[in-house]
Parts: C-alpha cells; sequence; structure tokens
C-alpha cells in the first residue's frame, strides 16, 4: 500500500480473486472506500496437466470393443473403421472418450502398434498408454505363444515411439 496525499495505492499480486477482494475490503474499512485506488493483481493461474490417456481393446469371437480417454487429435473414425476391417463380420463397440488436449508423445505409435497386434491375436486385451503397449493374448500352443512373442517383438523394434 503507498500513500500520495489523500489517495491510498493498493498493489500487490494476489494468488486468488477471492484473496484480493479481501484485502480490498480490510482497506475500505480503515480508508474510505473512494481515496482507494486498486491495483492490484491476480497471479497467472497454471494450465491444468492433461490426463493420462490410455484406452483398453478387447477381441474376441464376439467381436472388438475399445474404452478409455483418447486426446482430440486421434483419428477416431479412422480407429474405428480399422478396427471394422479387422473384426470382419464382427461388431466393433466404440467407447472412447474424448479430452480437448493434444497428443502426447508416443500416444499415435502406440495405438498404432495395437492395432498391428490386433491383427496377429484374434482372442486378446490391449492396453495402450502414450508409448506404451500391453498385450495378454490366448493361443493354442506353446509354439503359438513364441511365435506370436517373436513376431510382436520385431515389429516393436521399428516403432521409436514404444518404450
Amino acid at each position: 500500500m503507498q500513500s500520495d496525499g489523500l489517495q491510498v495505492k493498493l498493489t500487490g499480486m494476489s494468488p486468488t480473486e477471492a484473496e484480493r477482494l479481501c484485502a480490498l475490503s480490510d482497506a475500505e474499512s480503515v480508508i474510505d472506500p473512494s481515496r482507494i485506488i486498486n491495483q492490484t493483481d491476480l497471479q497467472p493461474s497454471q494450465a491444468p496437466a492433461a490426463p493420462q490417456f490410455s484406452t483398453e481393446i478387447l477381441r474376441n469371437d464376439s467381436g472388438i470393443s475399445t474404452i478409455g480417454l483418447v486426446p482430440k487429435d486421434t483419428d477416431r473414425t479412422g480407429l474405428v473403421n480399422r478396427l471394422e476391417t479387422i473384426a470382419g463380420s464382427q461388431p466393433v463397440t466404440d467407447l472412447m472418450q474424448i479430452a480437448a488436449y493434444p497428443e502426447p508423445w508416443g500416444w499415435r505409435d502406440a495405438m498404432d502398434f495395437a492395432g498391428m497386434v490386433l491383427t496377429h491375436v484374434p482372442r486378446s486385451k490391449i492396453p495402450v498408454e502414450a508409448g506404451r503397449v500391453e498385450v495378454i493374448a490366448i493361443v493354442d500352443s506353446v509354439d503359438a505363444k513364441t511365435a506370436l512373442e517373436q513376431t510382436l517383438e520385431q515389429s516393436a523394434l521399428g516403432v521409436s515411439g514404444l518404450r
């Protein structure tokens, strides 16, 4: 607070509008409000952090379903079309929600890799996060499991956005 003759300047940064108004009210309880010049500012607020994007893709003999939270830049129509192609005559259930945040690094690579996995595994659960894909699959034999693991490892080597 500074005084200049009969005027008092109220200055400073306040973390919230409520605290700013409390400071003004306190000053007005001591000084005539017509003599107060309010020059207080609010501290800039920080943008909220982006949510953790993830989706889970399930495939079985009844079709494919996907549920989760995806960024706004995700080509949802393209993804559903790709799943429909993989599912063939089976239904695709889209339960994804979209959040108005940009794609995090590795999101697109992870989604593309998950789509590739679905072409190899007819019974699977595939949780996907930015840069990370987990594959839980049912296969017919130990040999099929070994072959699938080798195929997925080789495919993942060419994807830079996966960890």
